[in-house]
């Protein structure tokens, strides 16, 4: 009787739970970068949203020389507008709406300065530090309060990484005003 050598076929188990683990990395990365890019895709959107209802906002208000004059743009104002392009709207098509979600809230005259108010609501921390650090390069004065934690305040773009909260609860108020 001989014995003759058998030959190993397939794979081991431990060479199996490696092959599983690289996988599991890679597709973690993968992962990781597509969640990175759609946050800065919608952050971008948002920046251009908020472009656009200053645009819109100044065409309604004839160039900002009205809002003396007591015309001021309420939200059903913009919407009824059309001037904003349909991807800001909800399904309805009664509210503003951002990328990331959260109603997008004009509520008319913002006081005595003349400005039109524009609230944003669930605005992730990417997106608010954005927000305070975007150059504009439009005819206003960008005030952007936060709520955070209960308290408010107004910052500038070297504040906002510290005030804009980690989550996707931060409430944006932006004020935008001719100067």
């Amino acid at each position: 009787m001989s014995l003759q050598k058998t030959r190993r076929r397939g794979l081991s188990l431990l060479e199996i739970i490696l092959a599983l683990g690289v996988t599991a990395l890679i597709l973690l990365g993968v992962m990781h970068l597509y969640s990175e890019s759609v946050t800065k895709s919608r952050t971008n959107d948002l920046v251009e949203e908020v472009a656009l209802i200053y645009k819109a906002v100044y065409e309604l208000t004839n160039g900002g020389t009205t809002g003396g004059m007591g015309f001021y743009v309420y939200e059903t104002s913009l919407i009824q507008s059309n001037l904003m392009p349909a991807k800001y709207y909800n399904a309805a098509h009664t509210d503003l709406v951002s990328p990331f979600g959260g109603e997008i809230f004009i509520p008319g005259p913002s006081g005595d300065n003349g400005g039109e108010l524009i609230w944003l609501f669930e605005v992730p921390y990417e997106a608010c530090v954005t927000l305070a650090t975007t150059e504009w390069g439009m005819n206003t004065n960008l005030n952007i309060n936060y709520e955070a934690d209960g308290g408010t305040g107004t910052f500038k773009g070297y504040q906002g990484e510290s005030l804009c909260n980690s989550g996707s609860s931060n409430t944006i108020g932006i004020t935008l005003s001719p100067r």
